[in-house]
């Protein structure tokens, strides 16, 4: 039994990087997690091996979720019918997909919506309704910086991510009148797993080998660990009246500042010459 917790938390892909360390912040500060993700069998392991389990592991449940299928709502149901309607939702199951965009397949950019975009309309589906009726709630949004600038092999992850941003500024404001809250996160580069379960494009057209170098590049020493974001949005959730969008990193706060002072011809300038040209 869960030991007096003050909030029920549903966390989508928990099993690593930002959601695992999710996890671990909000077992501190007292709340019942609801860890959810494809395979808990399989991330088992690595959540008793954390140094915090042992104190927290009767306010933590390891559920199986597949955002991309269509019974994500009725396993989400199933959870509810046991722990209530969550307090907090963090919708933070993500998978990128990168390349240049000639070389992308239609299949590619359907399974990137299908986690990033769709993926989180379902699990809003499920837990909406409830959350309207209780009259509170808090709809957390993991998106990025990249769903406020687009970079060169990024089409589908971007695009993804815009999406994300839009759906969530127009949801925020017809939830807003039940007392629930839709915020946007938008973490710069993070240092966890990602780049490692990436999907990448085919290399089909070799007049695309220097975006491809892109994509190999090591950003680790401007990244920021999945710890410090996962502390910077359960600061966020703390918050009564949470703004719609809060930037994690040094290099999210970086880029967003240079969309907002700089021309686009300006910036346009600045991402090409970081790309490169063809043979160089």
């Amino acid at each position: 039994m869960a030991i007096g917790y003050k909030q029920v938390t549903l966390i989508t892909g928990a099993s690593s990087g930002i959601g695992f360390a999710l996890v671990f912040e909000l077992l501190k500060r007292n709340h019942l997690v609801l860890a959810s993700m494809r395979k808990p069998d399989r991330a088992q392991a690595s959540f008793e091996a954390h140094p915090s389990y042992p104190l927290f592991k009767d306010n933590l449940r390891l559920c199986k979720l597949d955002v991309t299928t269509d019974s994500c709502e009725k396993t989400i149901a199933r959870l509810v019918k046991e722990y209530g309607v969550p307090d907090i939702v963090i919708n933070n199951a993500g998978l990128g997909v990168y390349g240049p965009f000639e070389e992308l397949t239609d299949q590619e950019f359907r399974s990137q919506f299908e986690t990033n975009f769709f993926g989180a309309l379902r699990v809003a589906r499920a837990v909406l309704p409830g959350m309207r009726k209780e009259g509170h709630g808090k709809l957390i949004n993991v998106s990025s910086i990249l769903g406020q600038l687009a970079i060169p092999t990024g089409s589908a992850y971007t695009a993804s991510k815009w999406a994300m941003e839009a759906w969530s500024e127009a949801l925020r404001y017809e939830v807003a009148p039940f007392g629930v809250s839709v915020t946007l996160i938008e973490p710069g580069l993070i240092r966890t797993q990602f780049k490692k379960n990436m999907v990448i494009a085919r290399a089909i057209e070799p007049a695309y080998a220097f975006l491809h170098k892109l994509v190999g590049r090591n950003y680790d020493r401007v990244a920021t660990s999945p710890e410090a974001c996962a502390r910077r949005i359960a600061k966020v959730i703390l918050r009564s009246k949470p703004a719609t969008r809060y930037r994690v990193g040094y290099d999210a706060h970086f880029y967003y500042l240079l969309r907002q002072i700089l021309p686009d011809r300006f910036l346009d300038l600045l991402i090409r010459s970081y790309t490169g040209k063809p043979g160089g």
